[in-house]
């Protein structure tokens, strides 16, 4: 059996307490993908989203945004997680981790910080960092200042090349959460050299403007305002891809010089037709027979090897002039020049129905609305995880064929899901 491990996940997301899920990998019956199965579930004391673990698997982190703190869980035993501390990572009481990532070596834990910026207070924001060598007795090694509202972020590189790149997001919001400024604080890609850590020479903060290569690009809605949300880095570590989900469109940062990132492209993420398969009423039925035309707008995005992207089509903004809904309600693969290679085109959310985790209540929102989404090796085959944030489960994929996964498992007992 191998052991699970978080980085299954590349977002979760629920309110109130959240069941961490636990995956093992299963022996696989004669001549079929090996199924995945559900090993356990945690309760914590606020809300779970972002989660990393370290190399070997035995442990993860997990950031609760409102508590301002990172959680600690001992995952040696998967059947019996346990969570074994609480990080305050907050600075002066300040402070709203919205991400997390560990170094491959295990040794420092990367936490992003939002400092209580809004509409009225362009408060930058932080990396703070941690030794997390010893997960029982964790220590605050530096911070660094970076842009307002920094959202996700990944680490590329390692050792004396180790280089974070940033989301930052800048929403421009009120306490309420309401983008109130319309792009006068426009966001932009950020990468902060980390090689100081190991005693390598810094490359310092390079920041990436999005708002002229967006307005070059076709089919976005909102280029003076680009809140670039989600960060991947490819396998070899050469590029970096960062989904700009309400303009529906992908960043593409080249990484391949150590000291220097040069922003390669941005490309439309394009548009779902979906032909009388859809259910797009809230009638407490559901029927799979509408169509509709719908801008993907992913939210996590992920490698899947150096040159494939899988988009979590989860949407976020409204229908627009052209009738367009947001959210394609399923997944993408697609090429780092933004062609398709695979549409999901239905197939997930018929999956949910057959599983009871459909929720109908969304039908006439985003669907299933799948917003987490990550590419992972157990031995040597390749599986893609889908997670549905309204449907409340996780898909995996064998993708030894790229234009054609295979659903290897999916769905969490009726019993854990949320309510």
């Amino acid at each position: 059996m191998m052991r699970i491990p978080a980085w299954a996940f590349a977002r979760l997301t629920a309110a109130a307490l959240l069941a961490l899920p636990l995956l093992t990998h299963a022996a696989p019956p004669a001549g079929r993908a090996a199924p995945f199965r559900l090993a356990a579930h945690l309760p914590v004391d606020g809300v779970a989203e972002i989660v990393a673990a370290t190399p070997d698997g035995m442990t993860l982190l997990f950031t609760s945004a409102d508590a301002g703190r990172v959680g600690v869980v001992d995952i040696r035993q998967p059947d019996r997680p346990a969570l074994k501390d609480w990080i305050d990572v907050r600075l002066h009481g300040v402070g709203e981790p919205t991400s997390v990532a560990v170094t491959p070596d295990g040794r420092f834990a990367v936490v992003a910080i939002r400092m209580d910026d809004d509409q009225h207070n362009a408060r930058r924001g932080l990396l703070r960092i941690y030794d997390v060598r010893r997960p029982e007795q964790v220590r605050h090694v530096k911070d660094i200042t970076v842009g307002v509202g920094p959202d996700s972020l990944a680490l590329a590189g390692q050792g004396r090349t180790l280089r974070a790149v940033i989301a930052i997001e800048d929403e421009e919001t009120n306490a309420k959460g309401d983008a109130l400024l319309g792009g006068q604080r426009p966001g932009f890609i950020e990468v902060v050299g980390l090689q100081t850590l190991y005693g390598g020479r810094d490359s310092g903060l390079q920041r990436m403007d999005l708002v002229e290569a967006l307005r070059g690009t076709d089919g976005v809605l909102y280029a003076h305002d680009p809140q670039p949300e989600f960060v991947s880095i490819s396998p070899s570590g050469r590029r970096a891809a960062v989904s700009l989900q309400e303009n529906n469109a992908i960043a593409i940062v080249d990484l391949s010089d150590a000291r220097r990132a040069r922003l390669e492209r941005v490309f439309s993420a394009g548009i779902v037709e979906r032909q009388g398969n859809a259910d797009l009423a809230k009638d407490k039925e559901v029927r799979l027979k509408d169509s509709f035309r719908g801008r993907r707008e992913p939210d996590a995005i992920s490698w899947v090897n150096d040159d494939v992207l899988a988009l979590a089509n989860e949407g976020d903004g409204k229908k627009d002039e052209n009738g367009s809904l947001p959210g394609g309600r399923g997944f993408t693969l697609m090429d780092a020049r933004g062609r398709v290679v695979h549409e999901d085109n239905g197939a997930l959310e018929a999956i949910a129905v057959r599983h009871g985790h459909y929720p109908d209540g969304r039908s006439a929102a985003k669907g299933i609305e799948t917003e987490a989404i990550t590419a992972a090796r157990f031995g040597k085959t390749p599986y893609l995880f889908v997670g549905s944030e309204r449907g409340s489960f996780v898909a995996a994929y064998q993708i030894t064929g790229w234009t054609s996964p295979s659903l290897s498992s999916c769905c969490p007992p009726a019993s854990l899901r949320r309510a």
